[in-house]
């Protein structure tokens, strides 16, 4: 996707969950309603304080996820967001995508956000198997699944993201497909899978069970694009597509990250803190460090591989200004000793060399 040194991309975290999920390892929330509604107050006062700072960007894709932002008010969401296309300047193209869990998917949500005019639902499923919904502890059944993709159908959104999990404990080869056959059946436009962290499961059982998703998903159509994303009618997610491109995100939210305007920073994972300073930047930001060379190019490397086709030289060249650095050819050289990297030769006439991810490396990634 082409874009300029004037695009960017949000990213607002909602912490909140309605019950934390078995082998979870991320800071989330189970406050009360109340709760969640002064969050929504705070991300609008942050998003009203950063408003200044982004004139004269433009912004290409926003990401809502947490946590499931689809259990704060639905009507306080769709406000957010409204205030986010009013106060920013957004592209025609602008993706505006909501993370949600299917048993908060209904006419009262489906309405309440339609003010803020989301262009996309990434629906967390994870499974579509009764038992191993049950040992990730989620709060939603099969049937609300099902209900869920109606609902959607009904209010005309067919951009749709299911978001699916592996390497679940109990989860077979035969409950694994049937997943996913299941999955296709509600089709989709976008399908993610994803390893389930710290469940204990050995490796080589997730990177089979990986393999025959990327397998089954292609057999039906589905075009990869990314270590774990696939798509038909080149529904990508633009938000992802964009930062694994090296297009700046700045963050809103608690614990939320930014790499923007030369500086790498987080925001403060303290809830009070953040609730009573939200819209002073100085009391929230922790970890400054300038985006120096070096961590340029290696976010340049991280991102990019994340895609299939990789990168050549010449795209590196292209990005950064300068050809690859020293440092970046020996962690170049190192991972394709471990077998998770290849080279191959461009299709450009000059012979650049194209870098990019093994299966397994693909498999792998986000692990290194």
């Amino acid at each position: 996707m082409e874009q300029t040194s004037q695009d960017i991309i949000l990213y607002v975290n909602i912490p909140f969950c309605l019950r934390t999920p078995a082998y979870n390892r991320r800071r989330l929330l189970t406050g009360p309603s109340e709760a969640r509604a002064e969050y929504l107050k705070a991300l609008e006062k942050e998003l009203l304080s950063a408003a200044g700072d982004l004139d004269g960007y433009t912004v290409q894709a926003v990401y809502v996820g947490g946590g499931s932002p689809s259990i704060v008010s639905a009507d306080g969401l769709g406000r957010l967001l409204l205030t986010l296309r009013r106060r920013l300047r957004l592209s025609p193209s602008c993706e505006v995508s909501i993370e949600a869990i299917p048993n908060t998917i209904g006419v009262p949500s489906l309405s309440g956000w339609a003010v803020g005019h989301p262009t996309r639902i990434n629906l967390n499923i994870q499974s579509i198997n009764p038992q191993e919904l049950t040992t990730l502890n989620c709060p939603f059944g099969v049937q609300d699944i099902q209900n869920a993709v109606l609902y959607l159908d009904k209010f005309h959104i067919n951009n749709v993201n299911l978001n699916l999990t592996y390497g679940i404990p109990g989860q077979t080869h035969i409950t694994w497909k049937q997943t996913l056959r299941s999955a296709l059946e509600l089709e989709p436009f976008h399908i993610t899978i994803s390893p389930l962290p710290a469940a204990g499961v050995d490796e080589e059982e997730q990177l089979a069970l990986y393999r025959l998703a990327c397998e089954y998903l292609e057999e039906n159509g589905f075009q990869q694009y990314s270590i774990n994303q696939f798509t038909v009618n080149q529904a990508y997610s633009r938000y992802h597509r964009l930062k694994y491109e090296g297009c700046p995100v700045m963050g809103l939210g608690l614990s939320a990250r930014t790499a923007w305007d030369g500086y790498v920073y987080e925001n403060t994972s303290d809830y009070r803190r953040y609730i009573l300073h939200s819209d002073q930047p100085q009391e929230i930001i922790e970890n400054p460090q300038e985006a120096d060379a070096a961590y340029q190019s290696d976010r340049f490397l991280y991102h990019r591989l994340c895609l299939l086709d990789g990168f050549t030289e010449e795209d590196y060249r292209n990005a950064l200004g300068h050809d690859l650095p020293e440092h970046a050819l020996t962690r170049l050289a190192g991972w394709q000793e471990q077998g998770l990297l290849e080279q191959g030769e461009g299709l450009l006439a000059h012979g650049e060399r194209r870098f990019r991810l093994t299966p397994l490396g693909r498999f792998r990634w986000k692990q290194v």
